[in-house]
C-alpha cells in the first residue's frame, strides 16, 4: 500500500527507548494529516508484527515543526522521522533546534530520519547538515514502512 504523496509534507516520528516500562515513544510531525494517520497506522501495523515490539511502542503526533520541538522536549524520544517542509518551523530549524537541546542536556542523541519529497540529491546533501542520521523519499510504500520499523527495532534494541 502506497501512502499518500503529501505536497511539501513534513514528517517527524520520534522514538523513545527507555521510558516507562520499556515503552518506545514515537513522534510523528506532518502537516498533510492524511499521510500522518495512515504512516501511524502502518507503522503500528508493522510493529505490532513483531513480537519484540508488539504493544511497545506509543506514537504521538504533531502538525508544525514548533509543537514537534516541543513534543520532543516534553519527551526526550530517541528516534526522530521528520520531513522537510513543515508550517511554523521547517524540519531543518526543528532539528538544529532537536540537537541544541541534546547538546544543552547532555542527554543522548536520538536517531533522526527525514522523510520527503525534495528529491534524494538534495536529501543526501542537506539531511546530515542540519542533524539527520537517514532519509526517505516520499512516496513511500510498504518497503519504507518496513524499512523504518527495522530502524526502529535496531534503536530500540540497541
Amino acid at each position: 500500500m502506497t501512502l499518500p504523496f503529501g505536497s511539501a509534507g513534513f514528517l517527524t516520528a520520534t522514538i523513545m527507548a527507555g521510558g516507562k516500562e520499556g515503552m518506545m515513544k514515537i513522534l510523528l510531525v506532518d502537516h498533510d494529516k492524511i499521510f500522518l494517520q495512515t504512516l501511524k497506522e502502518n507503522l503500528e501495523q508493522t510493529l505490532d508484527a513483531d513480537s519484540r515490539t508488539k504493544g511497545k511502542t506509543e506514537i504521538l503526533v504533531a502538525y508544525n515543526g514548533k509543537d514537534g520541538q516541543k513534543m520532543f522536549g516534553e519527551h526526550h524520544p530517541d528516534v526522530v522521522i521528520s520531513a522537510i517542509m513543515l508550517p511554523v518551523c521547517n524540519g531543518w530549524e526543528m532539528m538544529r533546534n532537536i540537537r541544541a537541546m541534546e547538546a544543552g542536556n547532555g542527554g543522548t542523541r536520538c536517531l533522526a530520519v527525514t522523510i520527503t519529497a525534495i528529491g534524494p540529491n538534495l536529501n543526501e546533501i542537506t539531511s546530515p547538515l542540519y542533524g539527520f542520521d537517514d532519509f526517505v523519499d516520499k512516496p513511500i510504500c510498504g518497503t519504507e514502512v518496513t524499512w523504518l520499523a527495522e530502524k526502529i527495532r535496531v534503536k530500540m534494541f540497541q
